[in-house]
Parts: structure tokens; C-alpha cells; sequence
């Protein structure tokens, strides 16, 4: 009901929905939604959440429906389709960027379809 990690995340609700399995060498879970405040003033949602972890550490995956993010300088962000791997390479595929607004710095005028990221030895 409650995850507090010092002043970088904090639940905002409780998870209401969730299931586990493990299967194999595989840990699965799935969140109906997620409610957190990240470093006290960045609020996030997150819906549709699925995870998959194989025990032997080859294997670390998250995928998301949608994320929506807003904080206190009415900076904001939506996309949907997220996949993030943190295994075997970390990456993250993001099906639709809709809105970005960084407070006077950027605004995304148009929605980004089928956008990539990932690291190189330090390099996004």
C-alpha cells in the first residue's frame, strides 16, 4: 500500500490491482496502475504496467500502456507504448510522445510516433 524510497519516490495511492507469477525462471507481474510523486514535485501515472524478470539476471523487461507526467513548474509529458529493457542492453521503445512542455525550454508542437532510445557504453 505504501513505498517510500528517501525523497525520490513515494506512492501516491495504493496499487489496487496487481498480479504475480513465476513461470520457469521467470517472475511476471502486472499493475493495473501506478500513482507516484518522484523528488516531491514530479507526479507520474502509469497504466497497464507488465514486468517480466528471468532469475538468472538475462532478462529484465517493462512495458507500459501509458505514462503521464506533470510537476510543480507545469512542466508535463505523455506517450504511450512504453517498453523499457534493462537487459541484455538498456533500451526504451516509445510508441507516441503526445505532449511534452519542459517550463521555458521546450514544447513539442507535434505528437513523435516510433521513437528509440538507448545507451552505448555512456552515450543515450
Amino acid at each position: 500500500e505504501t513505498l517510500h524510497i528517501a525523497d525520490t519516490f513515494n506512492l501516491s495511492k495504493p496499487i489496487k490491482s496487481s498480479e504475480f507469477s513465476y513461470e520457469g525462471n521467470t517472475l511476471r507481474a502486472h499493475f493495473d496502475e501506478l500513482n507516484a510523486v518522484l523528488y516531491k514535485d514530479k507526479r507520474v501515472v502509469v497504466s497497464d504496467i507488465n514486468v517480466s524478470y528471468k532469475s538468472d539476471g538475462t532478462s529484465c523487461m517493462l512495458e507500459a500502456a501509458s505514462v503521464e507526467c506533470d510537476s510543480d513548474d507545469k512542466s508535463r509529458a505523455s506517450a504511450t507504448q512504453i517498453v523499457i529493457t534493462t537487459r541484455p542492453a538498456m533500451k526504451m521503445t516509445i510508441g507516441c510522445i503526445e505532449s511534452l512542455y519542459i517550463a521555458d525550454t521546450v514544447l513539442l508542437s507535434n505528437p513523435i510516433k516510433s521513437s528509440e532510445f538507448s545507451y552505448q557504453g555512456n552515450t543515450l
